[in-house]
C-alpha cells in the first residue's frame, strides 16, 4: 500500500476551508473521499496489529435513530478482513433472553483474540430506549446503572480494547433523514 502523507493536505485545508466545507456547512465530497480512504488505510493497519498481537477490540456506536451508526460501521468495515471483523446489531430480546442476566446476550458477542467487533447499539439501550419506551422497569433501569461500570471494567481488565462512540445529530437533521 502507498504511504499517506497528511501534513500538506491538512495544511492546505486549513488555509482554504472551502475545500472542506460547502456554504451549506456540509463536507465537500472530494475531501470526504480523500480523508475516508486515508482512514480506511489506518483501520487496515489497526486490524493487522490486532491480529498479529492477538488483541480484542470492541467498539460501541450509540446515538439517536438516523444518527449514522450503521453507515459509520459499514464505512469502518469496508476494507477490513471480514474473518476478523464483524458488526453486531442485536434484535429485541426473545422470551428466553428476557429471562437471562441483561448483559448476557451482549457478552456472547465480545471479540475473540485477533478480532474486531463493532456494536450497532449495545447494552446502553437499557439506559435510554428501553426506559423511554417502557421496555424495562425503573428497578431494572437502576440495576443496569449499578452494574454497567463493573461489566465494562471486567472487559478492560481482561484485555479488551474498548471504545464507545455516541453519534449526535440535531432534531432537525433527524427529522430530515426520517422524511427521506
Amino acid at each position: 500500500m502507498q504511504k499517506i502523507v497528511y501534513t500538506k493536505a491538512l495544511a492546505e485545508y486549513r488555509e482554504k476551508p472551502s475545500k472542506v466545507f460547502r456554504k451549506s456547512g456540509k463536507i465537500e465530497n472530494d475531501f470526504y473521499k480523500d480523508e475516508s480512504l486515508k482512514l480506511q488505510y489506518e483501520l487496515v493497519k489497526l486490524q493487522k496489529w490486532v491480529i498479529d498481537n492477538d488483541k480484542r477490540l470492541l467498539v460501541i456506536f450509540e446515538g439517536m435513530d438516523t444518527a449514522g451508526k450503521s453507515s459509520t460501521i459499514k464505512e469502518f468495515n469496508a476494507y477490513l478482513n471480514p474473518r476478523e471483523a464483524r458488526s453486531v446489531a442485536l434484535p429485541k430480546p426473545n422470551s428466553k433472553e428476557l429471562g437471562q442476566w441483561y448483559f448476557q446476550r451482549h457478552l456472547k458477542q465480545i471479540p475473540n483474540a485477533g478480532e474486531i467487533v463493532f456494536f450497532d447499539r449495545s447494552w446502553y439501550n437499557r439506559a435510554g430506549i428501553e426506559q423511554v419506551f417502557g421496555f424495562c422497569t425503573q428497578a431494572q433501569h437502576d440495576h443496569f446503572y449499578k452494574q454497567v461500570n463493573g461489566v465494562e471494567e471486567m472487559l478492560v481488565d481482561d484485555g479488551i480494547l474498548f471504545f464507545k462512540f455516541y453519534l449526535n445529530i440535531s432534531k432537525e437533521t433527524q427529522e430530515d433523514r426520517i422524511k427521506d
